[in-house]
């Protein structure tokens, strides 16, 4: 689709001119801007309905609401519809407010309000239309009948208009395929890219030798949105509709789809993966096919199979546990659009990020940059080094500080705490963490069942610091007061950790830049963070680097020059010294020292562990001086402490690559 917008041939015109008139008029699945509407005056009035409260519990049909530690306890009762109708009615000032306004709105922002991206089509064209009709549009027309009901029950208990709800819902997999076009036709912009990190530990490996637990942190877009409204809600379908089950989530999104359990002890997180094989050609959205585990999988293995009854879109992995009796107690289902893999571990312990472990399924992943790549494999190692160290003594205590570790593996001065990295556990989008344990309870002996205690993070982000509020799995579907019995965990250390106020600029920055597109705030913040912790090489890196997009060249020397030559004491990486210098190079371009800019670019040609991608901008930059350096290509994020693109875009790097046949060896030259 993306690539009708790169040229304009003679046989495209009528195309364009449909697309043209298409853009004029107001989205069918987006809405443009202001506040968002209410229900359609087409419609046949709502009913009127009546909501009690006692005792701090609020009551509507056979539905109950009521807060306890900062998060809004939800227990639905009834069909598909029923459930979400009550949903929506008793949380309805609350969704309106939420992701469900808050992701379509996102996702029109980053198509429609980016000078870089919108500059690559014609001015008549409004990218986020072109979005929704061949994007939006096939994955609305392919969502199963249950969840149509569902998403009309959702609008008309809370307002908000069924097309609205359809794009918030299909928009986690249609990122995955905006994405995977972007960058394969090189206009990747300031988008945000996720990440999880999840683990299951379970028999010898506990405390006591008999606990199961699965942590989660969910790192997703909705910072300031989704973990203000932190909810449970307690699933109880119908006879025939399914299993009771337990969704982590926040309001307005009903689903067991991304942190949940049910009854038969399976619990389930959704991890995000960048891949090319991603289509909208008869897929589901990924939400529906992990809500569905939740409502009809008793075990792993039929988790599995529901999977693999769906046609999917994007590129996901669902991490599974199970606490019941059975041989299998963890896995991975790897997904793409053509492809399904199932692997479990052989030991007491498992855990995930956002890569695929197949070889093959890996191949197709986009390799955006090294830091990326890097950071979804540090955060990996270093949960798993945290699991086999406490091996024998993990319980949930143990589980919140591997949640919020801050550890970072990768500092030139080894491993070391730092605030914000993206080799850190603990993620700036952390939104939810969540933490199952099962342990024995007071079930009937007949069940052999195990008492299932759910903590949610309460917090902002990142909600790992906690605090936790603990829930107990039956509890929450006896409809009684839980705000008289509550309790809750600090996870320790995280209060005083000199590295925390300078973190907490850095994520106002990176929402501000991800969530917003508001540069000059996020360079306000980042000002912040670095006179709050002199000692952290990538806020000094991310500060020149923004400081350079928005041409502030002096402030943008100072802090490149910081963390391309840190002081002995200072937290960084090699990978991001490199970084510093290479971006030091093109600033001195800018400065029109010639020389220093040359012998900065050969200097990155040298070096061992660099990412291609950059050393083929440096070659490219040192053939072509008097072309100048184009700042609107630059795309920092501070996730990942890196660059989405440089100053060439993806498709100028593959040529560069393809006009010489010998690059790896003139790569290489540049190290004798």
């Amino acid at each position: 689709m993306l690539n009708f917008m790169l040229f304009l041939g003679t046989r495209w015109r009528l195309f364009f001119l449909l697309l043209a008139i298409l853009s004029s008029f107001p989205s069918p699945f987006l809405y443009a801007g202001g506040a968002f509407p209410s229900k359609s005056s087409s419609r046949k009035e709502i009913k009127t309905v009546t909501i009690t409260s006692e005792n701090g519990v609020k009551k509507f049909d056979r539905a109950t609401l009521q807060t306890v530690g900062g998060i809004n306890v939800l227990h639905v009762k009834g069909n598909p519809y029923q459930m979400a109708f009550q949903h929506g009615v008793l949380m309805q000032s609350k969704i309106q407010q939420g992701m469900l306004t808050h992701f379509p709105r996102l996702f029109k922002r980053i198509l429609d309000e980016n000078s870089f991206l919108n500059r690559h089509v014609p001015m008549f064209l409004k990218l986020s239309t072109i979005a929704d009709w061949f994007v939006l549009k096939p994955i609305r027309e392919q969502i199963p009948e249950v969840y149509r009901q569902e998403i009309q029950g959702l609008s008309d208990g809370s307002g908000l208009d069924e097309d609205l709800i359809y794009s918030a819902y299909s928009i986690p997999d249609a990122f995955l395929v905006v994405v995977q076009l972007l960058y394969n036709h090189n206009l990747l912009t300031q988008i945000p890219l996720w990440g999880c990190s999840s683990f299951a530990v379970w028999g010898a490996a506990t405390k006591g030798g008999n606990l199961h637990i699965h942590g989660r942190n969910l790192d997703y877009s909705g910072m300031g949105v989704f973990d203000q409204q932190p909810t449970l809600i307690f699933f109880e379908p119908d006879k025939g509709h399914g299993y009771r089950y337990v969704s982590a989530t926040s309001a307005g999104v009903h689903t067991g789809g991304i942190t949940a359990i049910n009854e038969h002890g399976l619990a389930l997180g959704l991890h995000s993966i960048l891949s090319s094989d991603v289509s909208v050609d008869g897929g589901v959205p990924i939400m529906m096919i992990g809500d569905q585990i939740m409502r009809r999988a008793k075990t792993i293995e039929e988790a599995v199979a529901i999977v693999k009854e769906f046609k999917r879109i994007g590129s996901w992995t669902f991490f599974l546990s199970h606490y019941k009796s059975g041989t299998v107690k963890s896995g991975i289902v790897e997904v793409t659009n053509s492809s399904v893999k199932f692997s479990a571990p052989k030991q007491t312990h498992f855990n995930i990020t956002n890569f695929f472990t197949t070889p093959a399924m890996n191949a197709t992943e986009l390799k955006i940059n090294f830091s990326i790549v890097q950071g979804y494999q540090e955060r990996y190692k270093r949960m798993n080094d945290l699991l086999v160290q406490n091996n024998g003594a993990h319980d949930v205590d143990v589980a919140m500080k591997i949640l919020a570790d801050h550890l970072d593996p990768a500092t030139t001065l080894g491993s070391k705490e730092r605030g914000a990295s993206p080799n850190l556990i603990t993620s700036p989008d952390n939104i939810q963490s969540v933490i199952f344990s099962a342990a024995p309870g007071t079930e009937s002996a007949e069940s052999k069942d195990k008492e299932v205690e759910i903590w949610v993070s309460a917090g902002e982000v990142p909600t790992a610091h906690g605090p936790y509020v603990r829930f107990k799995f039956h509890q929450g579907f006896e409809d009684k007061p839980l705000g008289q019995s509550v309790v809750t965990k600090e996870v320790p250390g995280i209060k005083e950790a000199k590295w925390a106020p300078a973190m907490k600029r850095y994520i106002n920055a990176y929402a501000l830049l991800s969530e917003k597109g508001d540069v000059e705030g996020a360079l306000e913040e980042l000002k912040k963070a670095v006179e709050l912790d002199e000692s952290d090489g990538g806020y000094h890196l991310m500060l020149g680097m923004l400081a350079f997009k928005l041409e502030r060249i002096e402030l943008a020397q100072t802090h490149l020059q910081k963390a391309a030559h840190p002081e002995p004491d200072m937290l960084i990486t090699e990978h991001q010294k490199n970084l510093a210098k290479f971006f030091l190079a093109g600033l001195y371009e800018v400065q029109g020292n010639k020389n220093e800019a040359l012998n900065t670019y050969k200097l990155m040609l040298t070096q061992p562990n660099l990412d291609d991608k950059i050393k083929i901008v440096a070659l490219e930059r040192l053939n072509h001086q008097e072309s100048p350096i184009d700042l609107a290509m630059l795309m920092p994020d501070l996730k990942y402490m890196d660059a989405l693109t440089y100053f060439l875009s993806q498709k100028a790097i593959s040529e560069v690559k393809a006009s010489i046949p010998g690059l790896p060896k003139k790569l290489k030259q540049f190290k004798k």
